[in-house]
């Protein structure tokens, strides 16, 4: 169920995306050929993430590593595995990034939401998993709307970053299984960093509108 539901997502997020791509006039075969490597790479993320938070259980055996249908991902190293490979992608197609990275933003908190129902079937993180759908479900409204309104590249996925950064802060601490150095929370200590540089660039970039 958990596979299923990941899977589910990523259909609905291409699908989205694929609509969103072709209102604003991006090439489609550069989408579905980006989408592949965003894909791939942002599923190794995951799973690497998740291995190295877990690394004492995967150090004993190794051969669950790959086995990542019975669960175990993590969505900060989905982003950053995934928007290397787009950006590098894009970058070698010389394609402006970031009406691309809107496109994305608008779909990911939708799947995320949809993700997150695996961890309930498999008994994971509750209630974590369904507070953070729920939240996710809303974030995904929140970027739809600002992407209509807004003609400014690069808004919508900060809004994104920081949307989402702000949810995890939030509901960390309610997990039983958050990845901890010392007494550093990781997701939280992320998530700080996102929502600062985030707001940061959306200060930049309003006062160069202005």
């Amino acid at each position: 169920m958990y596979g299923i539901l990941i899977t589910l997502g990523v259909i609905t997020s291409l699908l989205i995306s694929e609509k969103l791509v072709k209102q604003r006039g991006l090439a489609e075969d550069t989408f579905w050929k980006a989408s592949f490597w965003t894909i791939l790479f942002g599923i190794a993320g995951a799973r690497i993430y998740h291995v190295i938070d877990f690394w004492e259980v995967y150090s004993k055996n190794p051969i669950a590593i790959p086995a990542i249908w019975q669960g175990g991902v993590g969505i900060f190293g989905a982003l950053i595995g995934g928007l290397v490979a787009l950006t590098f992608y894009l970058k070698k197609q010389n394609q402006d990034v970031l009406p691309w990275l809107d496109v994305i933003a608008v779909p990911i908190p939708l799947a995320q939401a949809i993700g997150r129902w695996g961890n309930y079937f498999n008994k994971e993180i509750l209630p974590y998993a369904l507070y953070e759908s729920a939240a996710n479900l809303l974030l995904f409204l929140g970027t739809y709307l600002i992407y209509k309104k807004t003609k400014q590249t690069g808004i919508t996925f900060l809004s994104y970053l920081i949307g989402y950064s702000i949810i995890r802060l939030f509901l960390e601490p309610i997990r039983t299984d958050s990845w901890i150095i010392g007494s550093l929370n990781i997701a939280q200590a992320i998530s700080i960093l996102l929502l600062l540089s985030s707001i940061y660039l959306l200060t930049i970039w309003k006062k160069r509108k202005e």
